[in-house]
């Protein structure tokens, strides 16, 4: 064989080598893959008429006594299982510029209840107004990226008892599996992140540290909110509790935090109470700070005065905060008489002078041009 003939073979034997690496194509997002072989050259020596002369040497060999064929091989498809209802196929990760902004809340309220009883009476939807919502669904949070809200996942106590720091059994996998069809239905990015609600009036501070932790590591870039009461701001217990005080070790996870205190109109009282708290906490800087309006009648003497004022007071001690987290209106429902009812058309109360308040703070809260420095967050 000759020196052009080897060259030649090289040549190709290198070409074919590429066209298999190529050839390999998987579609991105589709259902199927398909794999395509290119077309394989063969070579083959052509029937010599007479034989050659012993004499003649390898390098007097010609090109010309080799020609070239072809042979294509089929396409070959395989199909890939089924999708999932609810996958889809994702893009790279954004995060949500609404967890950067305030914004407001009404506890006990899920999406729709506005817009259903008092959208017409207000003139005004649900969306123009709340940024968070409590969510309990794929469909919540689905309905929360058209109204470009946030949801909260509701924690509630994951032990047995308050002598053990294991979870109950099953209920990691439980939250694993439910954060897991949030973000294979895509709306993951909806979830501002997770709430407990004065859970440490049922959990030790050792079991509280261990719920946060195993959240945060879980979900790093997930929010942790913790609602307290004023005993657990203070350490101190009604009877048949026992709260131990608040501390950096126990709170050391929580990146968003508010006391709910409703009965009287002192405001150095709740000033005096963000103080203890952070102070408690040992940490200002990169935690954000939320207040809870008093928005029910608790009692014969409340009326709409009372709420207005509570209102505005919040918001203003709210403003005055590095990290202002936003409002977080208790209730909609009826413990015993909520905001459904106080500004329901249809009953007596109609305190709607304050419902209009309401709705000019959340749309300013929407509007306003705070964003929390993330580089706070550690």
């Amino acid at each position: 064989m000759n020196k052009r003939l080897k060259l030649l073979l090289a040549i190709v034997s290198i070409v074919l080598s590429m066209v298999m690496v190529l050839g390999l194509c998987a579609c991105k997002g589709g259902e199927t893959t398909v794999r395509r072989k290119k077309k394989k050259v063969v070579i083959v020596k052509k029937p010599s008429s007479s034989q050659t002369d012993d004499t003649s040497s390898e390098e007097e060999t010609e090109e010309d006594d080799y020609e070239y064929e072809e042979e294509e091989e089929e396409e070959v498809v395989e199909e890939e299982k089924p999708k999932s209802l609810y996958e889809v196929d994702l893009e790279e990760k954004v995060f949500n510029p609404l967890n950067e902004q305030m914004g407001m809340a009404i506890y006990h309220f899920y999406q729709g209840e506005w817009d259903n009883l008092l959208a017409d009476t207000f003139g005004t939807k649900e969306a123009e107004f709340l940024t968070y919502y409590r969510i309990k669904d794929i469909a919540d949070l689905r309905a929360l990226k058209e109204k470009n809200g946030l949801g909260w996942w509701l924690i509630g106590n994951p032990f047995p008892n308050r002598n053990t720091t294991e979870f109950k059994d099953g209920w990691t996998d439980s939250i694993l599996r439910q954060a897991k069809a949030y973000k294979d239905a895509g709306v993951w990015d909806q979830l501002a992140g997770f709430e407990t609600e004065e859970i440490c009036m049922a959990v030790t501070q050792e079991q509280f540290k261990t719920l946060t932790r195993w959240l945060r590591d879980n979900f790093p870039e997930k929010r942790i909110f913790a609602c307290l009461s004023m005993y657990e701001v203070r350490g101190t217990a009604p009877a048949g509790f026992t709260i131990a005080p608040m501390s950096y070790d126990t709170y050391g996870y929580i990146t968003d935090i508010g006391y709910d205190w409703y009965s009287h109109l002192d405001e150095k009282q709740y000033r005096d109470a963000v103080e203890l708290m952070l102070s408690n906490m040992g940490r200002r800087n990169n935690v954000r700070v939320w207040f809870f309006p008093t928005s029910y009648k608790f009692s014969t003497a409340t009326d709409e005065a009372f709420v207005t004022t509570h209102l505005n007071m919040m918001y203003d001690i709210l403003l005055d905060q590095k990290n202002p987290g936003g409002l977080y209106l208790y209730t909609w429902m009826d413990f015993p008489t909520g905001i459904a009812s106080l500004l329901d058309p249809n009953l007596g109360y109609q305190w709607n002078n304050w419902g209009r308040r309401i709705i000019e703070i959340g749309k300013e809260m929407r509007a306003s041009s705070y964003r929390y420095d993330y580089s706070l967050y550690n």
